[in-house]
């Protein structure tokens, strides 16, 4: 009896799972279909606008790294002087 029940759970479990991914199939291939129709309608003009954004950014970077060793080199040379000053007064 416990057999059967069993086999009937399971059974049922499969129409379930089999029922689900017959329905969310189709669903979800839809809104994958949907993602790519958006990312296809970036432009050559949006593609070149994002392309220069980043570029501009690139450079930043590269000039804020710039200044950050430069504040360093400063900073290496203050601490150099106050030093050599303690050494002096001491």
């Amino acid at each position: 009896m416990i057999a059967i029940e069993v086999l009937l759970l399971l059974a049922a479990s499969v129409i379930i799972i089999v029922g689900l991914t017959a329905v969310a199939r189709p669903i979800a291939q839809a809104y994958s279909e949907r993602l790519k129709m958006n990312y296809k309608e970036i432009g050559t003009d949006q593609e070149n606008l994002l392309k220069s954004r980043v570029s501009s950014l690139e450079e930043e970077i590269r000039e804020i790294k710039r200044q950050m060793i430069e504040m360093q080199e400063v900073s290496k040379f203050t601490d150099k002087l106050l030093e050599k000053k303690q050494d002096k007064s001491v």
